[in-house]
């Protein structure tokens, strides 16, 4: 063999050792973050389990505001006080519309239907509510002696011929009227209501929309207690 054909054996095997090399060098550096990774997963299990952990809960540590407890008027309390309370935003705002139509909670029954109020909550909250006597509804004890207290007084002062309380003619039949139907004259003429009260009634009305029954004119302020009572025999809605 000659030198020319040991050169080109030589040149041959070079190649090959220098294409194996990188060939090599470009695999493992393709591999190695994997092989990082598993690495330090057999070096520290601890640590990744607790780091997959945390990546896990890291999304759903959500803080939430702390309750309180402290006694409360359904009918009175702003929104930042039922949202302390721990009401949630939607229940609020459920809170504030039926507010704002005029009606109001009687009872503490009239509170438990507020919607999706759950069991947890009416029974941490049902102790601490306090009715306003204002907000209250007559008892029908009541309501039938404060009626028979004004019916005795209209057939006396009749009978007599005595200027009614309302200060018109007392002889004549006290009508029937429909608080939602009839019309703004009809209702100004009637003994127990007064200009001010229908004109009242009127501006509800296009407000909120029609009265279902008497507690409603509780949330005006031209209508007393007294004056639901007196009205009530002779209104229809």
């Amino acid at each position: 063999m000659n030198i020319k054909h040991v050169s080109v054996a030589v040149l041959w095997l070079l190649s090959l050792v220098l294409t194996g090399r990188l060939t090599w060098e470009y695999t493992s550096r393709q591999s190695a973050p994997e092989e990082k990774d598993g690495n330090s997963r057999l070096l520290f299990p601890e640590r990744t389990r607790s780091a997959a952990s945390h990546r896990e809960t890291a999304s759903y540590d959500v803080s939430r505001p702390s309750v309180e407890s402290f006694v409360f008027d359904p009918n009175e309390a702003d929104t930042s006080q039922l949202l302390r309370l721990g009401l949630t935003p939607a229940q609020v705002r459920s809170i504030c519309r039926h507010r704002a139509k005029g009606y109001v909670y009687s009872s503490k029954e009239d509170f438990s239907r507020v919607p999706f109020l759950t069991k947890g909550q009416w029974a941490r909250l049902e102790p601490l509510i306090r009715i306003g006597e204002q907000y209250q509804l007559l008892s029908p004890r009541e309501s039938r002696a404060e009626r028979a207290v004004q019916a005795d007084t209209l057939r006396r002062a009749q009978s007599a011929g005595e200027e009614r309380p309302s200060g018109r003619d007392s002889s004549a039949v006290i009508p029937r009227v429909n608080l939602n139907r009839d019309s703004f004259k009809r209702l100004v003429n009637h003994p127990f209501l007064s200009f001010e009260q229908v004109k009242a009634l009127r501006n509800f009305q296009r407000r909120y929309g029609t009265l279902h029954n008497m507690s409603e004119l509780l949330a005006l302020a031209e209508f007393s207690p007294e004056d639901t009572v007196r009205l009530s025999p002779y209104a229809d809605f």
